[in-house]
């Protein structure tokens, strides 16, 4: 193009400088002449002009125009490239006929290019322009072009091309006018069909189907007006068709009218798509009366439509049918998306498939639900968005709609859905005061559900969410009434959660501070989900459910409460309740513990975990029926920690008991029940109440102060502090007392009596009683013993067991075992007592026990049954006093101690019947070795062994030939010979005192064999 308009300027130069050459003094042209080639160039005024060439290129020169009666004002036809160009705004005048007539006239290459400045009036066509050329056709109209015809010729602008694209450009401010058509641009061909309106176009006849503006391709088809432009047609504003696959694109940034029929009309043929957008300031109306007119209309009975995109952010006017209508019978996926300043008058029909409708654009709107349904205004929609950065708010009231997505912007609900689930992909949902919806899933990272606008909080049915979102609770409290959903996101305000039913689990790490109620159904935390900040939970349904199973690392609260029937679900997790108000009612199960770290916390119901209860701080307190007796034990491992039974109705039974000095346990008036205790206990116990052992060894080291009963029924109790305040110690039938502390008047009824851990004083303030059943176990070393003091009587009976610890004894000694300030009274019936080789004597004085050690006379070698055992019994006996070997055997028993006589002497034999078996083999081996001899010395021989052998029955005779021996026996007759035959069987060896001897140097590994084996 560039080039082609630089050769004409330079043909009309030379044209101009040839005339003033010649010096005729020649008048400008009156008519469009030859310019050279294919070029022509019109100037002057003239009446109708043609051209027909060949790749004729057309142009004006300033002062051009045209003036007619005929049928065109210019007409150029001809095969190739045509164009016309028009810098000089050149009027053309057709009073009967067309403005400007181009067109090819051979099916072959070409293409008509038009580009107008001049104002074009005409009867019939301002512009006609037809291509049957392989080409393009474009038209750019500078100037404005009017059509006052009222026949179905009169067309503004007509493009008809059979090419390539097709395109026609208004420009700014320009106007077109025609009865029939103010703009047809129809293509037949295979390009594009674009049509730029910058200024307004009219078709105001009456002929029934007059349009503004028809564009129509097999291809895509664009349509776009300009801001400020007005389109009117008596029938339709816009008429755009893709009779192929392609798409239709229009938009509208000026208003758009159809007067009797539809404001925007457009269909595609193939199931190409339709996007429309109606800009913020346009306006779209159809003022028809018909049933069939509507503002947009992509409804086409009988043609495959493709899906209709159509936004508006300006205003819709509604004919009589409606403001929107989409296809009627093909199930399309059409979209309506309104941005806040769209104003719909009239209704929209979605029409079958899956269609949705999206709140978009940027700013702020309202948007009424009530207005959707199948008979309101928008109706057959199926799908519901949010889209852009806007924010809209939902008001009225609609239980309908089941599904809405907010992917961006924000989206508030002020209106009542309470049948519709939420999906946030992006931005935010927000609940106003009188929001009343379903469920929310945050199913983007970034997304975000924001009660905190609402008076009273916000219910809905479940919640679900993936990381990284969250809700903002403000200070309100979100309830969950059906729940069925996982939150990995975070619940952030000071405000609260409640569950009403069903099962939510959470998996993020959520900041709220308000309480946690779970009125019915499970509450569940997961992975690393923690609701550490909240104010507490609290199980107020008989069949509410805590569950932290599924946590990777247990789970920590402030506090815990619940009713009867409640329960919490530990797994094998630990609950930790980091400062308890509450009172818990129900059960908390599993083979996970719990960990209080501050506060008061009080069960009353009956819990069955199996893990520990460690209380680091605070207080744990069993009221009512409560028990955690399946606990693994309680730990009180704050200096300040207290357990506390007091409130209970019939005591607490726990496993075990252990805890730090300063900690305490508050019995009240109630018994603390240890059922299978493994713990040291240093703190208190304080109280009316009393202490059971049932099983077990309990450690206490610390000054209790609790006055009711000690009861020992099984296990151990061993007292290194004091329980003297106790109203009594009873140790029944499998029980031991024992330590080095401090008890109250104690009655062994059937049990033990050890003092000492294992050796010390352990002291009774009052009296000692023993039944005829009971023992008492003492300790002794060489050097001290276990003793009681009683300040009080001691009353003997049963059996004194004393257990002797390894150690050089003297031969004489003496220990105190028992002293009573107020007297003894009896004896022990029976002593028990290991050694055979010590005695072991009791003595009595009015207040002491004694007990007396000497030697029984017997030595080890006494108890020997073997020589070996003798021998080593004698050597051991020479070791004495003092020696390891000797300290052992001294203090067990002569079985014992024959016993390791074998082990120090290398015995191999367990037992002398064993030896006596062991030796048979010696006649055995001697018999079958005879048997075995060979035959006499001669072929055929019978055997020696009964017939004799010549050096027996013979003599030297026979012997001589054999051995070379002279025998002096005589010779012995052979008829009445009675052969015998002998073997000596045996060993050479040595006695074993000599063995016995180097005892003293026995290796270590022989010794540690022998203590073990005592």
């Amino acid at each position: 193009m560039a080039h082609r308009l630089l050769s004409r300027r330079l043909i009309l130069s030379s044209s101009m400088l040839a005339s003033a050459v010649i010096g005729y003094g020649r008048r400008a042209y009156a008519a469009c002449v030859p310019a050279g080639g294919s070029s022509f160039i019109c100037s002057g005024a003239s009446t109708g002009q043609s051209i027909s060439a060949a790749n004729a290129d057309v142009s004006t020169l300033p002062g051009f125009s045209v003036t007619t009666a005929s049928s065109n004002a210019l007409s150029i036809t001809g095969s190739g490239d045509l164009f016309y160009t028009d810098t000089n705004f050149s009027p053309l005048t057709a009073v009967a006929g067309n403005g400007l007539n181009m067109s090819t006239n051979v099916v072959a290459p070409g293409s008509i290019t038009i580009h107008t400045n001049g104002v074009i009036n005409t009867r019939n066509y301002g512009i006609r322009a037809r291509n049957i050329g392989t080409g393009a056709l474009s038209i750019t109209a500078d100037g404005d072009i009017t059509s006052a015809g009222t026949t179905t010729l009169s067309r503004g602008i007509s493009a008809i091309n059979f090419g390539t694209d097709l395109s026609v450009v208004t420009g700014a401010g320009v106007s077109v006018t025609g009865a029939r058509y103010g703009i047809l641009g129809r293509n037949y061909g295979t390009g594009s069909t674009t049509v730029t309106v910058n200024g307004d176009v009219t078709a105001s006849g009456t002929t029934g189907i007059d349009t503004a503006i028809v564009a129509r391709g097999n291809a895509g088809v664009t349509l776009t007006t300009a801001t400020g432009t007005t389109v009117s047609g008596q029938e339709n504003g816009l008429f755009l068709q893709s009779s192929g696959n392609g798409s239709l694109n229009i938009t509208v940034n000026g208003d758009v009218t159809g007067t009797n029929d539809d404001g925007i009309y457009a269909r595609t043929g193939a199931g190409g798509s339709i996007a429309v957008t109606v800009a913020s300031t346009s306006q779209v109306t159809s003022t028809g009366i018909g049933a069939d007119d509507f503002a947009i209309d992509t409804s086409a009975l009988g043609i495959v439509n493709g899906a209709t995109n159509l936004t508006v952010a300006g205003t819709l006017n509604g004919g009589a049918g409606g403001a929107v209508r989409f296809h009627r019978s093909s199930a399309l996926a059409d979209r309506l998306e309104l941005h806040p300043t769209a104003v719909i008058n009239g209704t929209v029909f979605a029409g079958p498939g899956s269609d949705t409708l999206a709140l978009g654009g940027i700013g702020a709107g309202n948007f009424d639900v009530s207005q959707i349904g199948p008979a309101a205004q928008y109706q057959d929609f199926e799908v519901f968005e949010k889209v852009g950065a806007s924010a809209w708010t939902l008001i009225g009231t609609n239980a309908s709609i089941t599904d809405w997505t907010v992917n961006a912007g924000v989206l508030s609900v002020q209106g009542m859905m309470p049948n519709t689930a939420f999906t946030v992909d992006g931005g935010t949902l927000a609940l106003g005061a009188t929001g009343d919806i379903s469920s929310v899933n945050l199913n983007g990272a970034a997304s975000v559900f924001d009660i905190s606008g609402t008076t009273a909080g916000a219910s809905i049915t479940s919640l679900s969410g993936v990381a990284g979102s969250s809700v903002t609770l403000g200070s309100q409290t979100l309830t969950l009434s059906g729940a069925a959903g996982t939150f990995g996101g975070v619940l952030a305000g000071s405000g609260g959660l409640t569950l009403d039913g069903g099962t939510e689990t959470l998996t993020g790490t959520s900041t709220y501070t308000g309480a946690t109620n779970i009125n019915g159904g499970t509450l569940a935390l997961a992975s690393t989900g923690s609701i550490a900040n909240s104010g507490g939970v609290k199980l107020n349904g008989a069949a509410s459910v805590f569950d932290i199973s599924g946590t990777t690392a247990g789970a920590s609260i402030t506090s815990l409460s619940g009713v009867a029937g409640s329960s919490v679900t530990l797994g094998s997790q630990t609950l930790t309740l980091s400062g308890a108000a509450g009172t818990f009612g129900g059960v908390l199960a599993g083979s996970g513990g719990l960990t209080l770290d501050g506060g008061t916390e009080t069960l009353t119901g009956t819990s069955t975990y199996t893990g520990a209860t460690n209380i680091n701080g605070g207080t744990l307190a069993l009221a009512s029926t409560g028990s955690i007796a399946n606990s693994g034990g309680v730990n009180l491992n704050g200096a300040a920690s207290v357990f506390n039974i007091s409130g209970t109705t019939a005591g607490a039974s726990i496993t075990s008991l252990s805890g730090v000095a300063g900690s305490s346990v508050t019995l009240g008036s109630q018994t603390l029940t240890l059922s299978g205790a493994a713990g040291t206990f240093g703190g208190v116990l304080a109280g009316s109440g009393g202490l059971t052992l049932n099983g077990g060894t309990e450690t206490l080291t610390g000054t209790s102060t609790y006055t009711g009963a000690t009861n020992i029924n099984a296990g151990t109790l061993l007292v290194d502090g004091s329980i003297a305040s106790s109203s009594g110690v009873t140790v029944n039938s499998g029980g031991t007392v024992g330590g080095t502390g401090t008890l109250p008047s104690t009655a062994i009824n059937g049990g033990v009596l050890s003092p000492g851990t294992p050796i010390g004083v352990l002291n009774v303030q009052g009296i000692l009683s023993f039944t005829p059943t009971s023992t008492y176990q003492v300790s002794i070393s060489p050097s001290a013993s276990g003793r009681t003091d009683v300040t009080g009587t001691a009353a003997l009976s049963g059996t004194a067991l004393v257990i002797a610890y390894p150690g050089s004894y003297p031969k004489n000694s003496t220990y105190t075992i028992l002293t009573a300030a107020g007297g003894v009274n009896g004896t022990f019936s029976d002593l028990s007592w290991a050694s055979d080789f010590l005695c072991a004597c009791l003595s009595y004085d009015a207040n002491n026990v004694y007990l007396n050690i000497t030697s029984t006379g017997l030595t080890f070698a006494d108890v020997g049954r073997t020589a070996n055992q003798v021998a080593t019994g004698a050597a051991v006996e020479l070791l004495d006093t003092g020696n390891p070997i000797y300290d052992v055997i001294v203090l067990g028993s002569a079985e014992q101690a024959r016993a390791a006589f074998d082990l120090l002497s290398g015995e191999i034999y367990a037992s002398g019947f064993g030896m006596m078996l062991d030796d048979s083999r010696y006649v055995r081996d001697a018999v079958f070795g005879r048997l075995r001899q060979t035959y006499g010395s001669g072929a055929g021989s019978p055997p020696t062994a009964l017939t004799g052998s010549a050096a027996v029955v013979n003599g030297a005779a026979d012997n001589a030939s054999s051995t070379g021996l002279t025998s002096t026996m005589p010779p012995v007759q052979k008829d009445s010979v009675n052969t015998t035959w002998a073997q000596a069987v045996g060993t050479w060896g040595h006695g074993g005192r000599r063995k016995c001897r180097r005892l003293k140097a026995l290796p270590r590994r022989r010794l540690q064999r022998l203590r073990r084996h005592l």
